[in-house]
């Protein structure tokens, strides 16, 4: 409880009172001082009172839209109600986040007084950076209209996630073939064949994957058949987010990351249209930058939707070398090290000694692959989930076909998606006919991916350069 103006001048009134009284020994300014003070403390107790009353009987909500783009225009509307008509003046402002454009304090504010039990007020403001914006409980002062106030908050807080601008073009699909159209439509990034249980059979189609294909169907009709299966729905899956330096290729709202961060996104929200339990890791160039464990809850949703929401690529001076870079040059380390015990067993002779230090320089790869934050990461993850969903580009080629080989291990699915970084890199267009070449590399080793049992691997790229690579494969073949 705090004093307005007017009570500190009573106060004042009172000691004046009672100086004078004392100084002039006068009995009618003693007794004047203290029913002015009687009266006082009569109105400090009555207000004490009132504003219990008033704690007691309000109700302040904040209607606010729960998501936002940067710059976007949010509503907000503000409303007080009184459940008793209480002899009090109340003013109620709503508390927007530091970083918004909001208008003044009187525009975004509400007043109850005696014969005005309820209020609303409609207001907009601005939110300019992407992120997690909270607007704080509304603040509450409160006056007896003359000599006393009080301050404080009321009602719940609200927090907008301010969701970096979605890329507009993007494209998920197979070999340029798109498989989702737009934001929102994740079905199509569920598993094939996904399921356990039989519920039809159909006849193949172009877009559908050969391993799908029911053999014992297919010779019984004596045409291609697909065997679908109904989808599961308690599936714990697990998010790995590479968020990395090589992530950062592109143009500031079209880089591989943000492609990556809106598919990774995708999955949260079918999770959490059909309560799917889904678990989420983002790995930066030291390691693992978030972790969260399977859930099926709204907030537990909410907290990897938030923590995606605000990631960027992180930085890193070690550049990948050109044998991480190159899928082609690189061996399966196991086949390394079976040819090296071979050598070391065998009696190859000078043939043999000489060729054994290549072999054994496989160990080195056996270090860089578990110094590779994403492999590491997946030896984590392979413990709290059956289905992974690995979001990267392919910077380290040889670094994603082991760790796909890791998660695919005990029967897990795994649906990877790839951003081809030729297709991000500012000259990435600048020569057609090499970029259609690179092209053709990386839709090899995404197809060498999808080859493995329980692997659906797709490409994550800007739609229209995409398109454009792919006309320079019309014209090629029209030239022929």
């Amino acid at each position: 409880m705090q004093l307005t103006r007017h009570g500190y001048a009573t106060i004042g009134l009172l000691i004046g009172l009672a100086t004078f009284a004392v100084l002039l020994r006068s009995w009618a300014l003693l007794a004047g001082a203290a029913l002015l003070g009687a009266w006082l403390v009569t109105r400090a107790v009555l207000f004490a009172l009132l504003l219990r009353r008033f704690d007691q009987t309000l109700t302040v909500q904040q209607d606010i839209q729960s998501t936002a783009r940067p710059d976007e225009t949010v509503p907000v509307t503000l409303s007080a109600h009184l459940a008793h008509s209480i002899p009090l003046k109340a003013h109620i402002a709503a508390e927007p986040p530091l970083v918004a454009d909001a208008p003044t304090i009187d525009s975004r504010s509400v007043r109850l007084i005696e014969e005005l039990e309820e209020a609303t007020t409609t207001f907009t403001v601005r939110l300019p950076v992407a992120g997690n914006a909270t607007f704080d409980q509304p603040s509450v002062s409160v006056t007896d209209g003359q000599l006393f106030t009080e301050t404080f908050e009321f009602g719940d807080q609200h927090r907008v996630v301010v969701r970096p601008r979605q890329p507009d073009d993007m494209h998920i699909g197979e070999g340029g073939q798109e498989i989702a159209i737009g934001y929102g439509e994740h079905e199509a990034l569920r598993p094939k064949g996904g399921g356990t249980e039989p519920e039809s059979v159909r006849e193949y189609l172009p877009s559908d994957s050969v391993r799908q294909i029911d053999w014992k169907a297919t010779a019984r009709m004596q045409s291609p058949q697909i065997r679908e299966y109904r989808p599961e729905t308690d599936r714990e899956s697990m998010l790995l987010v590479d968020h990395r330096a090589a992530t950062a290729v592109g143009l500031p709202g079209k880089r591989a990351q943000e492609y990556l961060r809106e598919v990774a996104l995708a999955f949260v929200e079918y999770a959490d249209r059909v309560d799917d339990p889904l678990g989420c890791f983002t790995i930066g160039d030291e390691g693992i930058t978030g972790r969260f464990p399977t859930t099926a809850s709204k907030s537990g949703y909410g907290k990897i939707r938030r923590h995606l929401t605000d990631l960027s690529p992180t930085n890193s001076l070690n550049e990948p070398t050109e044998s991480q870079s190159d899928f082609r040059a690189v061996r399966s380390p196991a086949d390394a090290r079976r040819a090296a015990k071979l050598l070391s067993e065998s009696s190859a002779g000078a043939f043999g000694q000489n060729l054994t230090p290549y072999f054994k320089a496989s160990e080195q790869y056996v270090k860089r692959i578990d110094g590779d934050p994403l492999f590491a990461t997946t030896r984590l993850a392979i413990r709290d989930a059956s289905h992974l969903i690995i979001s990267t580009t392919d910077t380290n080629r040889a670094g994603i076909r082991e760790t796909v080989k890791l998660a695919r291990r005990g029967d897990r699915l795994v649906t990877v998606f790839l951003a081809p970084t030729m297709l991000y890199r500012a000259d990435g267009l600048a020569n057609m006919d090499s970029a259609y070449d690179e092209y053709l590399e990386f839709e090899e080793f995404r197809r060498e991916l999808a080859g493995l049992d329980r692997v659906d691997a797709y490409e994550v790229a800007p739609g229209a350069r995409l398109a454009a690579v792919l006309d320079r494969r019309s014209r090629r073949g029209a030239s022929a």
